[in-house]
């Protein structure tokens, strides 16, 4: 039975998740949707955890040894956190990978895959 690479390897690996995070970041926080919930948050930090959400929603190395995405979100929550900031997010994503040429299948599969967290980022 032939098992089908991971969007982690299929997308070309650590400098494909690279050349995207140093793309999206800076569309996230010129957000008028999104950059309120990045305001005082070290840049170095929020970066690394984008890199590690790319990485571990593609299928890549695991690299959070424990993660709960409701309590990481919690506090967002608070702040208004909603549909329309996810459907932002998604939206830059989208935009993103596109600008970085990624076949149009890949971009489909991987932005399912992020939005399937919505539930328990939103904690419904």
């Amino acid at each position: 039975m032939f098992t089908q690479p991971s969007i982690f390897t299929r997308i070309g690996g650590h400098s494909a998740v690279e050349a995207a995070v140093n793309s999206f970041y800076p569309k996230i926080m010129e957000s008028r949707i999104l950059r309120r919930f990045f305001n005082g948050i070290s840049s170095e930090e929020q970066i690394q955890k984008v890199r590690f959400f790319f990485i571990q929603a593609m299928g890549g190395p695991n690299v959070y040894t424990s993660f709960d995405i409701r309590a990481a979100h919690a506090p967002l929550l608070k702040k208004g956190l909603s549909d329309e900031h996810i459907d932002e997010f998604l939206r830059l994503m989208r935009e993103t990978l596109e600008e970085l040429s990624i076949p149009d299948v890949l971009i489909e599969e991987f932005v399912e895959l992020a939005d399937s967290f919505r539930d328990d980022i939103l904690n419904r």
